[in-house]
């Protein structure tokens, strides 16, 4: 459904809350998430399910945004295109990362796209499933139960169990066990 922004009320609304109807608007698309980390089992939002949906609602909303890149700092800025005083800006400081396989400008590259769609969903309070809800969910797997029984006195093992409020070992998630698993591999590395 587009809006039609010629409307006396859209155009009448101030920065905030046409930024505030865009964000209600992308929430009730159900965009869905075409980035899938395979290694951490998580989907993600790319910035090519972003864009497309969020320009169409900012042109409907008389809004619109540029973003600017210096070395420390990358910046999103939201205007009203009705009243072009009225502007909001969104922040992130930039960071290097080293990219396997890629010049430097391939590398900025790739950093500027993450950046502008860490601004987009900073703005627009695009929320997604993160990399520690996705460990959570998952379940402990075997392997995991092998290292941690083998490693672990039972009596030990049952008094994290009740700590943790939980009655068997397959109830920890993938994402507990993980972090048992690191506190047992730091113990066996001082015992060396």
């Amino acid at each position: 459904m587009s809006v039609d922004s010629s409307n006396g009320d859209i155009i009448a609304m101030n920065v905030y809350k046409k930024i505030q109807a865009v964000r209600v608007a992308f929430q009730n698309k159900n965009i869905k998430q075409s980035g899938v980390n395979k290694f951490a089992n998580y989907k993600y939002f790319e910035l090519g399910d972003i864009t497309p949906v969020l320009n169409n609602l900012l042109l409907d909303y008389g809004l619109t945004s540029f973003i600017t890149f210096t070395n420390d700092m990358a910046t999103l800025t939201v205007v009203n295109c009705d009243n072009p005083s009225e502007q909001v800006v969104f922040t992130s400081p930039m960071r290097t990362v080293e990219m396997k396989g890629c010049n430097n400008i391939q590398a900025l590259g790739g950093i500027e796209t993450y950046q502008r769609r860490y601004l987009y969903m900073i703005a627009f309070d695009i929320v997604e499933t993160d990399f520690f809800e996705a460990q959570k969910a998952r379940e402990i797997t075997d392997d995991q139960i092998r290292f941690i029984t083998a490693k672990t006195e039972p009596e030990k093992l049952n008094s994290w169990l009740q700590k943790l409020k939980i009655g068997d070992i397959k109830q920890l998630s993938y994402l507990q066990a993980e972090q048992l698993i690191s506190k047992l591999r730091k113990v066996d590395s001082q015992n060396v």
